[in-house]
């Protein structure tokens, strides 16, 4: 949670002109956002046929739909998001963000804001990939020379192998006790035992 005076500080900063019907959306930012989340981008726009706010931070993109029954908070982390695409119209422009589990629609009369909301995503999403791209090839890496150097020499091969015919009768013998299935064939069957059953 964070402080109503914060909210008030970052929408500022971001020079937000958010109209007077997305007030309680505004208003729910303070409960919604973390303490070390900054909002770069806040648009006004319609989601799933009524009033919305889309607002993109540092962290992830919230899409927040306060009515006066109920609450929809749409929380989407960057790195969870697939697609994203943008389209403008003669009077209003739309974003479609493809996820993992959902599809989400987002249109708004103010293009250019919601352009910039898209251009920041877009730049989030290639931040996050490359993260993944860079964590991942050092693992590669060492894990090929971790496997070369723990490769076995001959002589550490034939000390762990058997190489002679007693060597293979003894792990065999081995196995054997182990494994008692071999010795008793009626151990190999599954068959009800009563007690009128004998065993020779």
């Amino acid at each position: 949670m964070v402080d109503v005076r914060t909210i008030k500080m970052q929408l500022a900063a971001i020079d937000a002109d958010l109209p007077f019907w997305v007030s309680a959306e505004r208003k729910q930012l303070s409960n919604i956002l973390v303490t070390n989340e900054v909002i770069n981008h806040v648009v006004a726009g319609r989601y799933e046929g009524g009033f919305a706010l889309l607002c993109a931070t540092n962290l992830r993109m919230l899409i927040i739909d306060k009515k006066p029954m109920f609450l929809t908070v749409e929380d989407v982390r960057y790195d969870m998001i697939a697609e994203v695409n943008f389209s403008h119209q003669l009077l209003d422009s739309s974003i479609h963000l493809s996820t993992v589990s959902k599809e989400l629609w987002f249109s708004s009369f103010r293009k250019q804001q919601l352009k910039d909301v898209t251009d920041y995503i877009q730049h989030k999403l290639t931040e996050a990939r490359q993260a993944m791209e860079t964590t991942d090839q050092p693992n590669i890496i060492s894990n090929v020379l971790d496997a070369k150097r723990n490769e076995l020499s001959d002589g550490q091969a034939r000390e762990i192998l058997p190489n002679t015919q007693q060597a293979w009768d003894r792990v065999t013998q081995k196995l054997n006790t182990i494994n008692s299935y071999p010795k008793d064939p009626r151990n190999l069957v599954r068959r009800r035992i009563t007690k009128f059953d004998t065993f020779q």
